[in-house]
């Protein structure tokens, strides 16, 4: 069963234990992979599966076009994005509200990839229109765990320390990266 075609920086591409060269010919098989030097490729494929599972674990996205550079979500509903250019170490925080204004100065791959971010995130999560007194299973950090809502806040079961401001700590829906509620329980 295929996973998806993933394709090197030089064209070549693997999927189901079959390399194909940048024309999409049928180059070699895995097995005879092992007798000629094109372990870059296999190289790029393990860096590539790697880099995903820690996206996922720390909630950030990353560019297909602009790898160097990663988006956190902030704010309620994703409506703000903090990119950040990991090889260059600079980051800027956007609104979906100001892509079309001049705020990317020197750095135009910012602006390409905070399009490119609310482009493919136009619709908030589920657990972003949770209402009060539901309880969901949600996944931040790689870590599945329950909540109840209270107040637009998501509270980690079971509650402890309760003060003036409710139950502590809480978490915000931005922070999740999956989820589903599971009180109640979801019609059918």
């Amino acid at each position: 069963m295929s996973d998806g075609r993933f394709t090197a920086d030089n064209g070549w591409s693997f999927e189901d234990g079959i390399i194909y060269g940048e024309n999409g010919k049928r180059m070699m098989t895995w097995e005879s992979l092992l007798e000629v030097p094109e372990v870059v490729l296999v190289h790029q494929y393990a860096a590539s599966v790697s880099r995903a599972a820690r996206d996922t674990q720390f909630s950030r996205w990353r560019s297909s076009q602009h790898p160097d550079i990663v988006v956190y979500a902030v704010g309620k509903n994703r409506t703000r994005a903090m990119l950040f250019h990991e090889a260059g170490g600079y980051h800027y925080e956007v609104s979906k509200g100001n892509l079309d204004k001049p705020w990317y100065g020197n750095y135009p791959a910012l602006h390409a990839v905070a399009r490119e971010y609310f482009d493919t995130h136009p619709e908030p999560e589920p657990w972003e229109k949770a209402k009060d007194g539901e309880i969901w299973n949600l996944v931040s950090e790689g870590v599945a765990r329950q909540y109840l809502v209270e107040s637009g806040r998501f509270f980690r079961l079971p509650l402890v320390r309760p003060n003036e401001d409710g139950w502590v700590p809480a978490s915000f829906a931005s922070e999740f990266v999956g989820g589903n509620r599971v009180h109640p329980e979801v019609a059918a």
